[in-house]
C-alpha cells in the first residue's frame, strides 16, 4: 500500500512539473520591430530612399547639337538695345542674317563694318541681327557706344539664344532664307570689303528668287 502511494505521489508530481513547463513556454513573447523601423524595405532588407514632399526634381537643361544648312532655323525672342523686341519667326518671307559675335573677337570686331556695308546695299530685302556674346553687358554697351552701327544689335549676355546655335568659335553667322530654313552657315571673319562680297555672292542667288 505505501509502495503504490509512493508511485502516486511521483506521478503527481511529474505531472505538476510538465505543466508547471508548459505554462512558460505559452508565456514567451516574440521581438517587436519597434515604432522606428521603416516599412518599405524589399524583399532583398534593402530600404528605398524617399524624397519626401518638400524635395523636387529639376528638368535636365536642354543641350543643342550645332545647326546644319538645310534645317529650319531655331525661333527665339530677344530685346534689341533699341528696347524693342526681335522675333525670327515674325521675318519669315525675308532673308535674314544672323551673326554671333563679341568684343574680344579680332575678326567679329573687323568685320562689323561689312553688316552696314550690306544693309545698305540690300535695304529691306535683307534682315540683320548681330548678337552680342559677351558675358558683361557693360563691356559690350561701351563697345557700341562708341561705334555706332546701323543694323539692330542685341545683347546675349545669358546666352540664351547663343545656346540655340552652338558654335565651335566667333564670328559665327547664318543665312536664313524666306522659308526659315538655314541655307548657309559662315565661320570666321576678315576684312569688311572681303566678308561683303562673301557674303554677296551668298544672299544674291536667295533673294533673286
Amino acid at each position: 500500500m505505501q509502495r503504490f502511494t509512493k508511485q502516486l505521489l511521483l506521478l503527481l508530481l511529474t505531472l505538476a512539473l510538465a505543466l508547471a513547463l508548459a505554462a512558460c513556454g505559452a508565456g514567451e513573447t516574440q521581438p517587436d520591430a519597434g515604432p522606428d523601423q521603416t516599412p518599405n524595405a524589399t524583399e532583398s532588407g534593402e530600404t528605398q530612399p524617399d524624397a519626401g514632399p518638400d524635395q523636387t526634381v529639376e528638368p535636365p537643361s536642354v543641350s543643342y547639337e550645332p545647326i546644319q544648312e538645310g534645317e529650319t532655323a531655331r525661333d527665339f525672342t530677344i530685346q534689341l538695345t533699341d528696347g524693342t523686341d526681335f522675333t525670327l519667326s515674325d521675318h519669315q518671307g525675308q532673308v535674314v542674317l544672323l551673326n554671333f559675335w563679341a568684343t574680344w573677337c579680332t575678326y567679329c570686331v573687323m568685320e562689323m563694318p561689312a553688316f552696314d556695308m550690306l544693309r545698305e546695299a540690300y535695304g529691306e530685302d535683307l534682315v540683320i541681327l548681330a548678337v552680342n556674346c559677351d558675358a558683361d553687358a557693360t563691356t559690350a554697351q561701351a563697345f557700341l557706344e562708341e561705334n555706332q552701327y546701323g543694323f539692330p544689335i542685341a545683347l546675349d549676355a545669358d546666352q540664351t539664344v547663343s545656346a540655340l546655335y552652338p558654335t565651335d568659335g566667333l564670328p559665327y553667322s547664318l543665312v536664313i532664307d524666306q522659308d526659315g530654313q538655314v541655307a548657309h552657315t559662315v565661320l570666321g571673319g576678315g576684312e569688311p570689303e572681303d566678308v561683303f562680297a562673301q557674303y554677296q555672292t551668298l544672299l544674291d542667288p536667295l533673294l533673286a528668287e
